[in-house]
């Protein structure tokens, strides 16, 4: 269920989890672009990687045409997730749309600095990209798709 803030509420079973997700049609039916894992250079908290997303998604709209204001207002179209490992860091996995490649990878890197990762796929929805972005059960959508 999508929350006010652009949430997944947490299911308790990860076939409901799958099961929502191949059925919404926002993900299925939207055009997206790439398939995109970013991955911090040190240990980084789940609270410090969805900081990290916030500034991010931000710069790579301005990036990709966006006024700082329409930045902060709707953004770019994306869904994101953050996997947080045993030992504490953490690494993001999004869908993203309405930028090129080497923009999302510059602003990771310019971000990030030193040792950031990124792995940029075209997406491909006969892959499981959408399960594997949902595994974590710690979804986030943009606000272009809240806006009224």
């Amino acid at each position: 269920m999508l929350s006010s803030l652009g949430r997944i509420a947490p299911m308790n079973d990860d076939s409901q989890v799958a099961e929502a997700w191949n059925g919404w049609s926002l993900v299925k039916d939207f055009s997206w672009g790439y398939f995109v894992t970013l991955t911090f250079p040190l240990t980084e908290s789940r609270d410090g990687a969805a900081k990290a997303w916030r500034v991010f998604s931000s710069k790579l709209a301005q990036v990709n045409g966006l006024s700082a204001n329409q930045a902060r207002r709707t953004g770019l179209p994306w869904i994101r997730s953050i996997e947080q490992h045993g030992n504490g860091s953490s690494h993001i996995h999004a869908l993203i749309s309405g930028a090129t490649s080497k923009s999302i990878s510059d602003t990771w890197t310019k971000l990030i600095s030193k040792g950031a990762k990124i792995s940029i796929s075209p997406f491909d929805k006969t892959r499981y990209a959408i399960g594997y972005l949902a595994k974590e059960n710690d979804v986030e959508v943009s606000n272009y798709f809240l806006k009224a």
